[in-house]
C-alpha cells in the first residue's frame, strides 16, 4: 500500500458517478445538491482504485436511497491516528433492524431492480483489508451518514515507499487498451497525472496527435490498428516520447520482437500497482534524458 490522499480519491468517485447525480450532465436524475467539506489532512495508507470503489459504492447507495433529490454531503477529519470520513444523504432513515444487516451479503433495502445488495459488503470487505472500519448511523428526519475511519500513514511506512515512485513528476500520459476494465484501473492508478484513454489504436494515434504525450501505454495484440502500429507513429512523430508496450503474452514474448519494435519498454500483464509505477518511473527518466540530449 501506498500513501493516499483520502479526499482526492473522493473526487474521484464523483466525477465517476456525476451522471448518476448531476442535472447538469443528466436533465433525468432528481435535484441532487453535492457539499464538500474537505479540508486538507494526512494521507492513509490504500490502494488507489479499491479505495476509489468504497466512496463511488457509497455515493451510489445514497443517490439510489433519495429518489425524490435531497443533499449529499462528504467531510473528512483527522483525529489522532486516524482519518475521518462521512457520506451523508438526506434520505428517510431506514429502521434500526435493517441498519444493523445493510453490510450483509445480498442484503439490500432496495429490491431486486437496483441490485443484488452486494456494494456494501464488498465495501466493509475493502476497508477491513486497509485496516480501518465503517459504521452507519441513522436517524429520523436526519437521514444516513456512514462513517469510514483509517489509518493514518505511520512514517516507517512512508519511509517504505519508493522515492522514484513518489517523485514522478505529473506527466501526460495515453492509455490504449481494447479492454474497458483495463483503461479504468490503469486510469484510477494513474489519477495524479493528465491521463487519456481509448480502446483502439486509430483512435489512440488521434489523440496522441492532438496532446502529445509523454508515455504511451499501448496493448499489443488490438483489432485493427496494432500496438506496434501505434509505437511506430509515436516514434516517427516525437523521438521523445516512450511507448510501453503491454502485453498479455509475458514471458513468451518473443525476444525477437521485442529488438525491431519501436516500444521502448514492456508490461506484462496481469501487473501490480507497483510494477506499472516503477515502468512508469523508468519511462520519465528516459524521457528526461532524451528531451535533454
Amino acid at each position: 500500500m501506498h500513501p493516499v490522499d483520502i479526499n482526492e480519491i473522493i473526487d474521484e468517485a464523483l466525477r465517476i458517478t456525476e451522471p448518476r447525480w448531476s442535472a447538469l450532465l443528466n436533465e433525468s436524475v432528481p435535484p441532487i445538491r453535492v457539499v464538500r467539506i474537505l479540508p486538507d489532512i494526512p494521507a492513509a495508507p490504500g490502494n488507489i482504485s479499491e479505495l476509489v470503489e468504497v466512496f463511488t459504492n457509497l455515493i451510489l447507495n445514497a443517490v439510489d436511497a433519495m429518489p425524490d433529490g435531497g443533499v449529499l454531503t462528504l467531510e473528512t477529519t483527522a483525529a489522532g491516528d486516524y482519518i475521518q470520513a462521512k457520506v451523508t444523504d438526506t434520505e428517510v432513515a431506514m429502521d434500526s433492524e435493517k441498519a444493523t444487516r445493510v453490510f450483509e451479503p445480498f442484503f439490500t433495502t432496495k429490491g431486486p431492480a437496483l441490485g443484488l445488495g452486494l456494494g456494501l459488503s464488498v465495501v466493509h470487505g475493502i476497508l477491513t483489508r486497509h485496516h480501518g472500519s465503517i459504521h452507519l448511523k441513522t436517524q429520523p428526519e436526519q437521514g444516513s451518514t456512514f462513517e469510514i475511519s483509517l489509518p493514518i500513514i505511520s512514517a516507517e511506512q512512508a519511509e517504505g515507499v519508493s522515492d522514484e515512485i513518489i517523485d514522478v513528476p505529473q506527466q501526460r500520459i495515453l492509455i490504449i487498451d481494447a479492454d474497458e476494465e483495463i483503461q479504468r484501473m490503469m486510469s484510477h492508478l494513474l489519477m495524479d497525472h493528465n491521463v487519456h484513454a481509448t480502446d483502439a489504436g486509430d483512435k489512440g494515434i488521434q489523440l496522441f496527435h492532438k496532446h502529445r504525450h509523454d508515455v504511451i501505454f499501448t496493448d499489443i495484440g488490438m483489432p485493427g490498428l496494432s500496438g506496434w502500429n501505434v509505437a511506430h507513429v509515436v516514434r516517427q512523430t516525437d523521438p521523445t516520447a516512450v511507448v510501453v508496450a503491454v502485453t498479455g503474452w509475458g514471458k513468451h514474448f518473443a525476444s525477437g520482437q521485442r529488438q525491431v519494435s519501436d516500444a521502448d519498454m514492456f508490461l506484462a500483464k496481469p501487473f501490480t500497482r507497483e510494477e506499472m509505477l516503477h515502468v512508469l518511473a523508468k519511462a520519465v527518466k528516459l524521457r528526461i534524458e532524451r528531451s535533454s540530449t
